[in-house]
């Protein structure tokens, strides 16, 4: 189930934000060409990814995602997600699955 909404999710962020993620390995290329240590890379490519992660973003990302996933699935991530964001701010996050 969670590989399932893993893959889902990675083909549609990908889909839907590729010049973001170009952007996000861009910014880790130059960190690693210019000798920097591995937890610097981590630290530019998170706050590069962060800042590309806008609501309009995460809106479009959750209501192409829905109709993908299962209702358990669905469930599930509206659950376990709110360790890492608050999804409540999101439209989407309104949506109930049949």
């Amino acid at each position: 189930m969670y590989l399932n909404l893993l893959g889902t999710s990675y083909h549609s962020m990908f889909t839907f934000g590729a010049a973001n993620f170009d952007q996000v390995i861009a910014d880790i290329k130059t960190a690693k060409n210019a000798g920097k240590a591995k937890a610097e890379v981590f630290d530019i490519g998170y706050t590069s990814m962060a800042g590309q992660v806008t609501k309009p973003l995460m809106e479009n990302l959750c209501t192409k995602l829905v109709p993908l996933i299962t209702k358990l699935e669905w469930k599930c991530f509206l659950t376990h997600s709110k360790s890492l964001i608050d999804f409540t701010m999101y439209e989407c996050s309104k949506i109930v699955k049949p």
